[in-house]
């Protein structure tokens, strides 16, 4: 299954720029964790009733039901409050990145588990408003029915926790969820399928484009020569609208143009626009739609990669091959070899270039596996500590894999 989007390389940002990603306010995160610290105490609760009433375990258990009791008590009317709390408008409206669509899981779990909390909250609270009457038949049924959906819940709750600890997506945007975050580096992703129309200032001429990369700081496209040329130059195209089928609303941002270059015998240009706003207005903007947060927010590593095509050596205790590189940071590499290897095998990559002259080899662990065709599989290495030397070289060749993206061709605007 092709992944939605493809990493093609990262920019690191100046100490002194500050890019702000913060999609939550304080109050919705004070309601979000108080929901979520309430809910796993109930069920510690819950499940020490468990044990009780069946008689589990080797000593005697207390009985904790008034303080079940209570503590739901408590969770029902924390949550009303806080969340009427925190729909009330503040005078000082703090800068909330909104998007427009949650990530396909999020939305799941949210339906999921709002359902099943507003019937656990509402079978609760009516056996506890049931206790002063004698009838205990239609107590026990509520009763019965509570615990079903209680524990009905627990295997949505068990997935929620387990991506939000191991799943990266998941992670990333759980991170916003406690703080806000600072971006310390721009992605430059590629997204399939995702096109645009230029314009002009006067929106005169359109010129339509497929793009071959994006970032928070502008983009890349290839457009195909045609009699717009004649009407209009390439740095007086400075509007641009993004096309995707995910994209329900027109997206519109300024541009200018930055660099263009041309292969011969193509009839096509390759031309490079940066946004007019600044970097935390364009993140404002592009992270608001999910089909952009997904692309250049959660696909961030704690080690940046940048996408490159180099051979290289693979060797185990008992085979090798050679094979081929396909992104590298200091942290790891991602490479496809023809060699069906397990997920946590230990293996050695070996690479030697002549020009620039680096040699190096690294020791790694596979983290990430994926059959690619018959004989092809790729798969994401972690490395261990890098030794200073080690370091120095896989260094020397992210910069080389960054200059060599550029086109000797290149006609700078700017």
């Amino acid at each position: 299954m092709r992944p939605l989007e493809e990493d093609l390389g990262f920019e690191m940002l100046a100490s002194s720029i500050k890019v702000k990603v913060s999609r939550f306010t304080r109050r919705i995160r004070l309601l979000h964790w108080y929901n979520a610290g309430m809910i796993l105490t109930l069920y510690t609760l819950g499940i020490h009733q468990v044990f009780m009433l069946n008689e589990i375990g080797f000593y005697s258990v207390t009985d904790l039901r008034p303080t079940h009791i209570q503590v739901g008590l408590f969770w029902v009317s924390g949550v009303l409050l806080l969340g009427i709390i925190a729909r009330i408008n503040p005078t000082n409206k703090r800068d909330v990145i909104v998007a427009d669509k949650l990530v396909i899981k999020q939305r799941i779990f949210l339906y999921a588990s709002t359902i099943l909390m507003l019937l656990m909250a509402f079978t609760g609270v009516t056996m506890y408003l049931m206790r002063p009457f004698n009838i205990p038949g239609i107590r026990s049924i509520v009763l019965t029915i509570h615990g079903l959906i209680a524990f009905s819940y627990l295997p949505v709750l068990c997935f929620h926790i387990y991506l939000a600890i191991l799943q990266r997506d998941s992670r990333q945007s759980l991170k916003t969820m406690v703080m806000d975050v600072y971006l310390k580096y721009l992605i430059h992703n590629s997204i399939p399928g995702l096109q645009c129309w230029l314009s002009d200032e006067e929106k005169v001429v359109f010129v339509h484009g497929n793009i071959t990369e994006v970032s928070l700081i502008g983009f890349h496209v290839r457009m195909k020569k045609g009699k717009w040329q004649s009407k209009t130059a390439l740095n007086e195209l400075s509007h641009v609208e993004f096309q995707h089928s995910e994209l329900e609303d027109p997206l519109h941002m300024a541009v200018d143009i930055a660099c263009d270059h041309q292969e011969p015998n193509q009839d096509t240009i390759c031309v490079e626009f940066r946004f007019k706003v600044s970097l935390q207005g364009s993140a404002r903007i592009l992270l608001s739609r999910a089909l952009f947060f997904r692309a250049l927010f959660l696909a961030r590593r704690n080690h940046p990669r940048l996408a490159c095509n180099y051979p290289v050596i693979v060797t185990t205790k008992d085979k090798g091959s050679m094979g081929q590189m396909v992104d590298l940071s200091h942290g790891g590499m991602g490479l496809m070899v023809p060699l069906n290897l397990s997920k946590g095998c230990k293996i050695t990559v070996s690479i030697t270039l002549k020009n620039p002259p680096i040699s190096f080899e690294a020791k790694g662990k596979i983290m990430v596996k994926e059959k690619m065709s018959s004989n092809d599989w790729s798969y994401g290495l972690c490395f261990g500590k890098l030794p200073s030397k080690q370091f120095v070289q896989i260094m020397k060749l992210i910069n080389h894999a960054r200059i060599s993206r550029r086109h000797r061709n290149t006609h700078y605007w700017r």
